[in-house]
């Protein structure tokens, strides 16, 4: 049964990923808005720390994408599919590692490496690292994200819309911020100034990196 907006919510809530470590319990339900095919919210972490969640379901397979803003500059992503009755008996690791891929559209393919977990009848795959900033530039520019995953000993590809990723990323982010704690300007430590030197000579057979 494919994901509706309200099972979409509640897989939000009940999403406990290893990257960010979230308690549904800890939920603003205040923060909760729906952009297009996306939706956003805050969620509380671990040690109290504020995330920004922007999430979007499949009507494939049942799969929930979520991208957690752990602080500006910094996300996580993160994959929940459900099982089938027959799939989730058959499940037999704990935990393992297995390559993904990603691609908006025609564009860049990002690959990289997931954890997953399982959970009753849900597969939790939280991906190692970042793919930085373009893959971010990508979803708020593409139509559909395609992501290749292995499901019951095989590669899937499962679609997701991208409508409303835009606005859904940046309030994911603005979230974060919003509650960011406030660094205080700390003044500039004096220095003696440098002696003056001669530019060094490079010899020939040095090899020079910028």
């Amino acid at each position: 049964m494919p994901l509706t907006r309200r099972t979409l919510v509640l897989t939000a809530l009940a999403a406990a990923l290893p990257a960010s470590m979230v308690r549904a319990a800890d939920l603003d339900y205040s923060e909760l808005r729906t952009d297009g095919a996306w939706q956003s919210l805050a969620l509380q972490g671990a040690r109290g720390r504020l995330i920004g969640r922007a999430c979007v379901a499949s009507d494939e397979r049942d799969g929930l994408l979520t991208i957690d803003m752990l602080d500006p500059g910094n996300y996580a992503l993160g994959l929940n599919v459900t099982l089938s009755e027959y799939s989730a008996r058959r499940w037999r690791s704990r935990r393992d590692l297995l390559p993904v891929a990603l691609r908006v559209d025609r564009g860049t393919i990002f690959r990289g490496t997931a954890e997953r977990s399982a959970e009753e009848r849900t597969l939790f795959y939280s991906f190692r690292g970042s793919f930085g900033s373009r893959f971010l530039r990508e979803l708020r520019a593409g139509r559909v994200l395609r992501l290749q995953v292995s499901l019951n000993g095989e590669d899937i590809v499962i679609r997701f819309p991208l409508n409303g990723s835009a606005k859904a990323l940046d309030r994911a982010a603005a979230i974060v911020e919003r509650y960011a704690p406030k660094k205080t300007p700390q003044p500039a430590p004096r220095t003696k100034p440098a002696p003056k030197t001669q530019p060094r000579q490079t010899e020939e057979s040095e090899t020079i990196l910028i």
